[in-house]
């Protein structure tokens, strides 16, 4: 039986020239041709002489939000255990991650039917096979009622085609002469996007270092696995003044966040060797399977320090920037004055070396002093604002502008109380 059922669909026949206009694959597009059965079964072809396709027009998917009537028939007339069905082939990139959707109805009488199922059969450039799945698997049938399927897949490397195998298979009974026949509808495919193995992001601040007034400031790290397998973490640190570009190629392991877990990692400087600096900080996430998300984990982090006069901490909640490309960020909210006071920043996250123009503005909009940032790779700065302006400042915002350079930068503010303290870390937008 084994034997028959995987010389049925390892040894494809690829006798059909296809002819694809290669474009991209978005959320919204079906690739299957015809998957709805309107008005024909276009676009599927039988796999061998035991398979009949069948325009059905009397009966479709009857589910919630189904087509209704138009569906195909897919007859099976062999009876040695083996499977066949009916294929088209579609277009694919590889990691791009993949969702099947459907509906089937298998009637019992006269249907010696005892199987249903979804095959992928991945090829590449040259129309040679990669790999097969077994993406859909009713061994169990739900009989007389339609019933949906899903699954999801990701196209593996070197893939640029998909056989789309819907698949029949009939008991192994010598003598039977009922063909085994199921009806399939409402059928697609679409790409949802590219799997990672990988995803990095920056921390413009953090610290494990002594600070004024008995202050000793620490950066713990958060992360939250967003995936059902386990991550593992390492991290940089960047150092400010100077090209981070070779620390980050050499990561130092940190640890693994279990499947959906969380990790908490104290003083996070200290982790990673660097006791008594500033600067940025960079984390790679990594998982040993392609996951089928745009993240594998969620991260934020606290700088803060026990209070020098009495119990407690105080801190603030710094989060994580990815590296997208802009050219204009603006942090609200900067003072420097009797009760506050500012310090601004940035991380360069490009390959190559940037500039800056920072500038300070007043609440009514008007320079009150710039200067220009030249940062390379990696590198991170912070300053007073009193390095930018003169004078007091009651409220105004602090803008970062990208000038004649390209690559992405993440520019902040952090205001802090001159009595307590305490700072409130600005983001800009």
């Amino acid at each position: 039986m084994q034997e028959r059922m995987f010389r049925s669909f390892l040894g494809i026949s690829r006798v059909i020239v296809i002819i694809v206009v290669w474009a991209s694959t978005s959320e919204a597009q079906n690739l299957l041709e015809n998957g709805a059965f309107d008005e024909d079964i276009m676009g599927w072809s039988p796999t061998d002489s035991t398979i009949a396709l069948v325009h059905r027009s009397d009966t479709g998917n009857e589910l919630q939000g189904g087509s209704g009537p138009g569906s195909m028939e897919i007859r099976y007339s062999t009876w040695d255990g083996g499977i066949d069905g009916a294929d088209q082939i579609i277009p694919v990139n590889e990691g791009m991650v993949y969702s099947f959707n459907g509906a089937y109805l298998s009637p019992t009488a006269d249907n010696p039917m005892t199987w249903f199922n979804v095959l992928i059969i991945w090829s590449d450039e040259h129309d040679v096979q990669i790999s097969w799945e077994v993406l859909i698997d009713h061994a169990s049938l739900v009989r007389n009622e339609w019933t949906a399927v899903e699954g999801e897949t990701v196209a593996p490397e070197g893939a640029v085609s998909a056989n789309i195998r819907l698949v029949v298979q009939n008991p192994n009974t010598p003598g039977e002469t009922r063909a085994g026949f199921v009806f399939v509808d409402d059928l697609t495919f679409k790409g949802k996007g590219f799997a990672i193995t990988s995803q990095e992001v920056f921390f413009p601040a953090a610290a494990s270092t002594a600070g004024a007034n008995g202050t000793f400031w620490t950066t713990s790290g958060w992360f939250s696995n967003l995936t059902d397998t386990p991550v593992d973490l390492a991290g940089a640190v960047l150092l400010p003044g100077q090209s981070n570009a070779a620390a980050i190629e050499r990561p130092i392991e940190i640890g693994t966040i279990p499947a959906g877990g969380f990790l908490r990692v104290d003083d996070i400087f200290a982790e990673l060797g660097a006791s008594g600096l500033t600067g940025g900080l960079f984390i790679r996430a990594t998982s040993e399977e392609q996951i089928p998300f745009t993240k594998l984990i969620s991260a934020s982090s606290y700088t803060s320090t026990p209070n020098p006069f009495g119990g407690g901490a105080f801190g603030q909640a710094i989060g994580s920037t990815t590296d997208e490309t802009t050219q204009l960020q603006v942090c609200p909210g900067a003072r420097n004055n009797s009760s506050h006071r500012t310090n601004v920043g940035a991380i360069n996250m490009a390959v190559g070396g940037i500039e800056l123009e920072v500038m300070v503005l007043d609440a009514s909009g008007q320079d009150i002093g710039s200067e220009v940032w030249h940062l390379s790779s990696k590198e991170t700065r912070q300053q007073r604002i009193t390095t930018l302006i003169s004078g007091s400042l009651n409220g105004g915002s602090v803008v970062f502008r990208r000038l004649n350079t390209w690559g992405p930068f993440a520019g902040y503010a952090s205001v802090v109380d001159n009595t307590t303290g305490d700072a409130v870390y600005l983001a800009c937008e």
